[in-house]
């Protein structure tokens, strides 16, 4: 069996519009957060995540969806593994910490693009004292303020489109536990935080395995937009599925390879690696349909 692990280093925006239509059976991603964390790169270098005004960034951050929604095959899905953030804003000559809707947002603007809404999980990543999850006028009522940063949200859509069935041996190799079943089937997954090494916003590899297990079958096409340190290409080398992530950042190459795991390879399946920059990506539709 072979299995494709690539990485593209480039921004999203443009790579994915070099990408074959119908292709991918699931995107599963975690975009930038919005004005929050330094990704070492400036918005004019393509980090979304340094745009500091919430109009533009639902602008920029919709032109990856509508592409992701493009190379999707009928029946994908995509997971957006995202956090409201908070920002404030000027009321009558004062400051006010307001929540920024964003995964409300993204919902909304990916139902206008086609996708069917599918489902919303909460991401509880670890237990944290009441202190540090919410504010407010104690010991007085009035002004509780939450901004508990213990929950993400992964929302989950479809691209409309009818089931495909696959081979029997490929179902076969594909099949998930009843314990699997049972456990994630739950509206909220508990899965720790991981310590983030050498990049500032990693999710653990269990969050996209769950997906990749549920959305996909043994050799199908997952893409990761925003691959940051390579998670999502390591949780389809786990499950045998074909794998595509993009990062804007060079620097974070060493990363990915090391957690990836580069050029090792197991016994019944081949691993080819790649790695390909943006200006090499011209014509790579036709690389992509012969691999």
């Amino acid at each position: 069996m072979k299995i494709n692990l690539i990485a593209i280093i480039g921004d999203a925006r443009k790579v994915l519009r070099k990408l074959p239509n119908n292709f991918f059976q699931l995107v599963v991603t975690s975009p930038p957060y919005f004005n929050l964390k330094d990704y070492g790169k400036s918005f004019e270098e393509g980090n979304l995540g340094a745009i500091n005004n919430f109009e533009v960034f639902m602008e920029e951050i919709n032109k990856v969806w509508r592409e992701c929604f493009r190379v999707l095959k009928p029946d994908g899905k995509l997971a957006i593994n995202a956090s409201d953030v908070f920002d404030k804003v000027r009321v009558m000559g004062k400051d006010v910490q307001v929540r920024t809707p964003i995964n409300e947002r993204f919902v909304l603007e990916c139902v206008k693009m086609g996708f069917l809404y599918r489902a919303k999980i909460i991401w509880y990543k670890h237990a944290s004292t009441g202190e540090d999850r919410c504010a407010g006028t104690f010991p007085y009522p009035y002004n509780l303020l939450f901004w508990d940063a213990s929950f993400e949200e992964i929302n989950i859509f479809k691209k409309p489109g009818n089931y495909q069935k696959r081979p029997k041996e490929v179902e076969e190799m594909s099949k998930i536990t009843k314990e699997e079943y049972t456990k994630h089937a739950k509206p909220i997954w508990e899965i720790p935080a991981v310590r983030q090494k050498g990049h500032c916003a990693m999710f653990p590899v269990e969050l996209p395995m769950r997906l990749i297990k549920h959305f996909t079958f043994v050799k199908d096409w997952v893409l990761d937009p925003f691959g940051g340190s390579g998670t999502t290409l390591l949780a389809c080398k786990k499950l045998k599925r074909n794998g595509v992530i993009v990062e804007l950042n060079e620097e974070y190459l060493p990363l990915i390879k090391e957690k990836v795991g580069w050029g090792q390879q197991a016994i019944g399946v081949r691993y080819e690696y790649k790695i390909i920059f943006e200006d090499e990506l011209d014509g790579f539709q036709e690389i992509f349909r012969n691999l």
